[in-house]
């Protein structure tokens, strides 16, 4: 009597297309951060900084903020006109110890 079983035996297959994608992805992040032989090769003129001396500035910083509404506050007073140059010409105008 032959008894056999009525399963057949699968061989155990591999996913190929996870794996090429990784080997892709792998091959891509080692092309980008390789560094290439030709880097050194360039001759690039960059600019010169001069020496200019830097100029003090009187009184205290101007402080913007922005509340939770969008309105702006600039030294603690509310902007009516946001960013105007009515405004920003106001505040330099006034005393550093006046809000």
């Amino acid at each position: 009597m032959n008894l056999k079983s009525s399963r057949r035996h699968e061989e155990p297959e591999i996913n190929v297309v996870s794996l090429i994608d990784v080997v892709l992805l792998l091959v891509v992040f080692f092309i980008l951060s390789t560094r290439f032989a030709d880097e050194g090769r360039l001759h690039v003129h960059l600019p010169h900084a001069s020496a200019v001396p830097i100029e003090k500035v009187s009184g205290e910083p101007l402080v913007v903020s922005v509340t939770q509404q969008g309105g702006y506050l600039v030294n603690g007073r509310e902007l009516i006109n946001s960013f105007s140059e009515i405004n920003i010409a106001t505040l330099k105008e006034q005393p550093a110890g006046r809000p």
